[in-house]
C-alpha cells in the first residue's frame, strides 16, 4: 500500500475534506431511524468511501480501517440485509465519533497511530458477520454477474460479448475478453482526468486505482502503477483496463466518488458502451462521461483489509458523549471567487489613491487646488472603505448550518437516553451570522436544547394522558429581523409554571418576599437565569445541578446579545436569543461622560431625550425620570464607576439622557454631551484595564483619540447588583442626579 508524504497545505485540505465527510455521515445517519432513505444511505456510503480512500492514500491506517468497518456495516443496510434500527445507528454513530478523534489526532500529531480503533472496528466487523437474515436479496458479489439492464440493451447480455464478437476487440485484449466472458465478467476501459487546478493530483489517481481494485482485477494501467504511486509524479490522467463482474453503473458511480476529477469515461471493451442513468448518452466513440453518484458495494482489495498499527495504551479514546458537547466551528471560512475579485478591485483602487496622495506631496499647487484634490481623494477613499467594509463583512458571514448540523445527533442521543420520542425540526439554517458570534453561541444552544428535551418534553405516557401525540417536537429556528439575528429553541411540552419558579427562588433565598410579589406573569420566568436556580427535583447528568441558564445568559451577553423565555403551561416554551450581526463594526451614538468619550451601540438605544432636572423624583432610593408615559430609573455613571464619572447635572432644562434597552427593562443614562452617530471599529481590551462593568472594548477615533465601547448588558447587571447591595434610603443615589 503506497502512502504519500503530504505537504502542510495538502494535509490541511485532507483534514478539511475529511471533516466534511464525517459531518455528512453524522447528519444523515440521524435520519435513518425515521425510515431508510436509499438516497441518504448512498450519500453516507459515498462519504465513507471517499474518507477511506483519502485516509489510506495518506497513510492514516487507523482511520482507513475504522471507515472500512463502518462502510461494510452500512453496505448491509444499503442492500436490505439489515434494518437501520437504533442499535445499528448507535454503532455507526459511535464510529463517527471515533473518526473525529482520529482526525483530531492527525491534526495535532500528523498521524492517527495513537488512536486504538481495533475494539470498535472488531465490534462492527462482528455485526457484519452476524447479519440478520430478513429475506433480502444479497448484493452482487465478485463471484456472480450483477444485472445491468442498460448494458443488456446494447450488447444483448449482462456480461462482456462472447468470442464470436471478439473480432471487434483490440487483438491484444481479445483473449482477455474471452476469458472474462467465460467467467461471467466483462472488460471495461476506464479513463479519468484530474482537474487542472486540483491539489494532490497523484493522490486522486491513486484513489481511482484503489476503487478499481475493489471492483475487480486491474489488467493494465497507463501510466503504470509504480508511476502513479510516485509522490513526485506529475501525471493527471489515468487509463485502466478492468476485469469485473460489477455492473457498469456501479463502476461509474464508484469513480464519481473521487473528488476533483474533470472527466471520467467508461467503455465496455468488445461490446456496446455503458449508458447508465438518465441523461447519459454516449459520444461518437461510444463512451459515456461518468456523473457523480452513489458508490457501489465496496469489496475487499486483493491484498486484504488495511490493518492498523498497534495503538498506544494511552492513546486518545472516543468520548462517550462526543456529540453532546459544543459543536466545533471551523477556523476557516469559504469565500466565493466573486468576493475575492471584488476585494482585489478595491485594493487596486486603494493603491491608486495612495499614489495620488504621494503625488500631491511632490507637486507645487495653490492652497485651494490642494484642498480640492484632497477632498476628492478623501471622498473616493470614503467610498472605497465603505465598500471594503461591506465586502469583508460578507466574507466573514457564515451560515448557521455550520453550527446547527450537529444538534440533530445530540437531540437523538439524548432522547434515546431519556426514553422520550422527539421530533427535532431545524429551520433557517441558511441564515448567516458573523463567525465570531457563532463561536460564542454553541454552548448556550446545547444547554437550551438539552433543557427542552429533558425539562420541556413529557414522557410518551404523560403526553398520551394529556391528549398529545406521544412524540414531542423541539424546534430550532433562526431568522433575520432588522439588524439582528434571532434564534429560537421551542418545544410543545409541559411549559414552565411561573408561580413554581417564584416559590423555588424564594426557597433558595434568591429573592425576597417583597420582590416576589412585584413579579407578575412571565416576568417571574426571568428568575430562571439567576445563578444556582433549578426547579429540577432530581440531579442527573443532564440537569438539576443549578448550573446552566445563568451561564447561557452570560455567554450570550458577551457578544452583546440577549436571551428571553416565554411559556404557556401545558402547551409550549420558547427560548429566544437575539444577536447582533457582527461584533467587528457597530453603528454607535457617541457621548461624553466627564472627560471620556463612549460609543453606545445604536441597537441598544431606545431614544435620546433632554430632561428637566426638576422633574426627577426619588423612588425606593433611586432617582426616577419620566419619559413619555414611563417612569425610568435614572443612572448617573458615577454611581457605578466612581465619583470621577459623575455627570455635571443641574436642576434646569436640557440635561442629556440616553434611554437604553436592557434585559431587566429600560435605563436612563445621564451623560454630559451628545456628540452624534458614528461607525466604530471594535478593538478588544482584554487584560488591559481589568474587568470593568459596562465597558466591552475600545475604538480609535478619527483624531487618534480612544473611545470606550459602552456595554449596556454589563452596565445594567452592575446596576442590579448595586441595587441589591446598597441600602435603599442612604441618599447616595439621590445625590448623583
Amino acid at each position: 500500500m503506497a502512502t504519500f508524504e503530504l505537504t502542510p497545505e495538502e494535509m490541511e485540505l485532507f483534514l478539511t475534506e475529511s471533516a466534511e465527510q464525517v459531518d455528512t455521515m453524522e447528519e444523515l445517519l440521524v435520519t435513518l431511524e425515521k425510515g431508510t432513505d436509499p438516497d441518504a444511505v448512498s450519500a453516507i456510503f459515498r462519504a465513507a468511501h471517499t474518507l477511506k480512500g483519502g485516509a489510506a492514500t495518506a497513510g492514516m491506517e487507523q482511520t482507513a480501517r475504522l471507515t472500512h468497518a463502518l462502510e461494510s456495516l452500512l453496505d448491509q443496510v444499503r442492500n436490505g440485509e439489515r434494518e437501520a434500527d437504533g442499535d445499528t445507528v448507535d454503532a455507526l454513530l459511535e464510529a463517527v465519533d471515533l473518526l473525529r478523534v482520529c482526525l483530531s489526532a492527525i491534526e495535532e500529531h500528523g498521524t492517527d497511530a495513537g488512536v486504538d480503533v481495533a475494539p470498535l472496528s472488531e465490534r462492527l466487523e462482528a455485526l457484519v458477520a452476524n447479519a440478520p437474515t430478513n429475506g433480502a436479496a444479497p448484493a452482487a458479489s465478485a463471484d456472480a454477474p450483477s444485472e445491468d439492464p442498460v448494458a443488456d440493451a446494447g450488447s444483448g447480455s449482462a456480461v462482456a460479448p462472447a468470442a464470436s464478437e471478439a473480432a471487434e476487440v483490440d487483438p491484444a485484449l481479445a483473449p482477455l475478453v474471452q476469458e472474462a466472458a467465460a467467467a461471467g465478467q466483462r472488460v471495461i476501459r476506464c479513463r479519468v482526468q484530474v482537474e487542472a487546478d486540483a491539489a494532490m493530483p497523484s493522490i486522486r489517481l491513486y484513489q481511482t486505482l484503489m476503487i478499481l481494485e475493489e471492483l475487480g482485477r486491474i489488467h493494465h494501467t497507463e501510466p503504470s502503477r509504480a508511476e502513479v504511486e510516485d509522490a513526485a509524479s506529475e501525471h493527471s490522467q489515468l487509463e485502466a483496463i478492468l476485469v469485473t463482474a460489477q455492473a457498469v453503473a456501479d463502476v461509474r458511480k464508484a469513480l464519481g466518488e473521487v473528488s476533483h476529477l474533470d472527466m471520467v469515461e467508461i467503455e465496455v471493451v468488445g461490446g456496446a458502451s455503458a449508458v447508465d442513468g438518465e441523461g447519459d448518452a454516449p459520444d461518437e466513440a461510444g463512451k459515456t462521461a461518468a456523473a457523480k453518484g452513489p458508490a457501489p458495494s465496496a469489496k475487499e482489495p486483493a491484498s486484504g483489509p488495511v490493518r492498523a498499527a498497534a495503538g498506544s495504551a494511552d492513546g486518545p479514546a472516543a468520548p462517550a458523549a462526543a456529540a453532546a458537547g459544543a459543536p466545533h466551528v471551523a477556523d476557516t471560512v469559504r469565500v466565493s471567487v466573486r468576493v475575492l475579485d471584488q476585494l482585489m478591485n478595491l485594493v487596486g483602487e486603494l493603491v491608486i489613491d495612495r499614489t495620488r496622495l504621494a503625488r500631491l506631496g511632490q507637486v507645487d499647487m495653490e492652497k485651494h487646488e490642494l484642498v480640492e484634490e484632497l477632498n476628492l481623494v478623501a471622498g473616493h477613499l470614503n467610498r472605497i472603505s465603505t465598500d471594503l467594509q461591506d465586502t469583508i463583512m460578507t466574507a466573514r458571514m457564515v451560515p448557521l448550518d455550520t453550527l446547527f448540523r450537529r444538534f440533530p445527533r445530540m437531540a437523538r442521543d439524548l432522547a434515546r437516553r431519556l426514553g422520550k420520542q422527539v421530533r427535532f425540526v431545524v429551520s433557517g439554517e441558511d441564515t448567516e451570522l458573523d463567525r465570531s458570534v457563532i463561536e460564542h453561541i454553541g454552548d448556550p444552544l446545547v444547554h437550551l436544547i438539552r433543557n427542552a428535551i429533558d425539562h420541556g418534553l413529557e414522557s410518551p405516557e404523560e403526553r398520551r394522558a394529556a391528549g398529545k401525540d406521544a412524540e414531542g417536537t423541539v424546534r430550532l429556528a433562526a431568522y433575520h429581523q432588522e439588524n439582528h439575528i434571532y434564534i429560537e429553541v421551542s418545544d410543545d411540552g409541559r411549559g414552565i409554571d411561573a408561580e413554581r419558579v417564584k416559590r423555588s427562588a424564594l426557597a433558595k433565598g434568591l429573592i425576597t418576599e417583597e420582590e416576589a410579589q412585584q413579579l407578575h406573569g412571565n416576568e417571574a420566568l426571568d428568575l430562571l437565569f439567576l445563578p444556582g436556580f433549578s426547579t429540577s427535583g432530581q440531579v442527573t447528568d443532564v440537569s438539576g445541578r443549578g448550573v446552566g441558564l445563568d451561564v447561557v445568559r452570560r455567554n450570550i451577553e458577551r457578544v452583546n446579545g440577549s436571551v428571553s423565555v416565554d411559556s404557556v403551561v401545558g402547551r409550549r416554551t420558547v427560548w429566544t436569543i437575539r444577536l447582533p450581526l457582527t461584533l467587528a463594526i457597530v453603528q454607535a451614538m457617541m457621548v461624553r461622560i466627564r472627560d471620556t468619550v463612549f460609543a453606545v451601540p445604536l441597537d441598544t438605544v431606545d431614544e435620546i431625550v433632554l430632561v428637566d432636572g426638576r422633574r426627577v423624583r426619588m423612588a425606593n432610593g433611586w432617582p426616577m425620570v419620566p419619559v413619555r408615559e414611563r417612569v425610568i430609573p435614572l443612572i448617573n455613571p458615577g454611581d457605578v464607576w466612581g465619583a470621577e464619572f459623575h455627570t455635571a447635572w443641574n436642576d434646569k432644562d436640557n440635561n442629556a439622557v440616553v434611554v437604553l434597552q436592557s434585559g431587566a427593562g429600560p435605563l436612563a443614562l445621564a451623560v454630559d454631551e451628545l456628540i452624534g452617530e458614528q461607525e466604530t471599529v471594535i478593538k478588544t481590551i482584554d487584560g488591559l484595564g481589568g474587568d470593568v462593568p459596562g465597558v466591552s472594548g475600545a475604538s480609535i477615533l478619527g483624531d487618534g483619540s480612544v473611545a470606550l465601547i459602552f456595554d449596556v448588558t454589563g452596565f445594567a447587571k452592575e446596576v442590579r447588583r448595586l441595587e441589591y447591595r446598597l441600602e435603599r434610603h442612604d441618599g447616595r443615589h439621590g445625590k448623583s442626579a
